[in-house]
Parts: C-alpha cells; sequence; structure tokens
C-alpha cells in the first residue's frame, strides 16, 4: 500500500504544485475578480531556429500554459460553470496572439471531496477553444481536471487527459483510474 493513501486536499495541492515549481512561475493565494485561487502557474516558452544568422530566421514559436489551482469545499454545477467563464476570460487578457503565436492552454485544476454527479458531468463538458485570425496567429484551448479526493478520481474534459495522466504519475497509486 502507498505512503500516498489519505491524503487531505490541502496535501494532494502540495503534491502537485511541487511538480510545477520546475517549469512555471507560480503564485500562491491570488484573487482576480473576487475569486480566491489557491495558486495560479504561467509557463511560457518560445523557440526559434536560425539560418547561419539571427537575422535568417527560418521559424519561431512561442507556446504559454496558464494553469489556476482552486480547493472547494462544496462545489456545485452553477459554482463550476462560473470559474469556468472567469478563468477564460480572465487568460484571454493575457493571451496576445501574433504571427508566431502557436498556441495557449488554459487550465484548470479542481481539487475536491466527493463532488456530486452532476458536477461530475459538467465537468466532462466544459469546452472552449479560439483560434487566432484562423489559426495563422494560434489558437487556446480549456482543459480542466477534477480531483475526487475522497473517491480518489480525476476527471477531465477531452482537452485535459493529458493533465490526468501527468498528475497520476505525480500523486503515484493514490488514483484508481
Amino acid at each position: 500500500m502507498s505512503d500516498e493513501v489519505g491524503l487531505t486536499k490541502q496535501e494532494v495541492f502540495e503534491k502537485l504544485i511541487k511538480t510545477y515549481l520546475s517549469y512555471f512561475t507560480v503564485e500562491n493565494d491570488v484573487t482576480i475578480n473576487g475569486i480566491s485561487y489557491n495558486a495560479i502557474a504561467e509557463f511560457h516558452s518560445r523557440g526559434e531556429k536560425y539560418f547561419l544568422t539571427k537575422k535568417a530566421k527560418l521559424w519561431a514559436a512561442e507556446t504559454n500554459e496558464y494553469v489556476y489551482f482552486i480547493i472547494c469545499d462544496n462545489l456545485d454545477a452553477e459554482t463550476l460553470k462560473k470559474l469556468f467563464s472567469e478563468v477564460i476570460n480572465y487568460s484571454l487578457t493575457k493571451i496576445k496572439p501574433h504571427s508566431e503565436h502557436m498556441f495557449s492552454y488554459i487550465s484548470m485544476v479542481i481539487i475536491t471531496d466527493s463532488p456530486q454527479q452532476d458536477v461530475l458531468n459538467e465537468t466532462a463538458k466544459l469546452s472552449f477553444r479560439k483560434n487566432f485570425k484562423f489559426s495563422l496567429h494560434g489558437w487556446s484551448e480549456f482543459r480542466v481536471a477534477l480531483l475526487d479526493v475522497s473517491n480518489k478520481k480525476i476527471i477531465t474534459n477531452s482537452c485535459g487527459k493529458e493533465i490526468a495522466r501527468n498528475f497520476k504519475k505525480s500523486l503515484k497509486n493514490f488514483y484508481i483510474n
């Protein structure tokens, strides 16, 4: 049996946030538009390829990810939809599309206990994708992962499957699905 069986929401959050510290800029306890987030993590990457000199740039690509961590006690479908809307709207103000922008992920991680079935269903249905100038200036996509601590499950939308795989590695033997 693993030493991770029986983690609290706070312990799960702390284990996950440690995995982000290597590559992301993390800010704890942030309030935006009246909503408190336990942490917000940002990742920015730029790659370029040159031919002989920097003046002869062949290509450049920028990628970003904005991750919002929320620990909730009583999460209902209405609150979930509000969080989704606020995270999307705030993130879109941070994304600056241009010809070298490839993509920006907007990710929300919710850590809770025993969410009701309607919340699980709604989480799986959350979706957002925005193309900038017909994708010539990149795109943005929303990913969500709801960690049900009491039932040891991770529920994601279709774009959040990669997040779930990474979290399962970070929380070895804790999640059963």
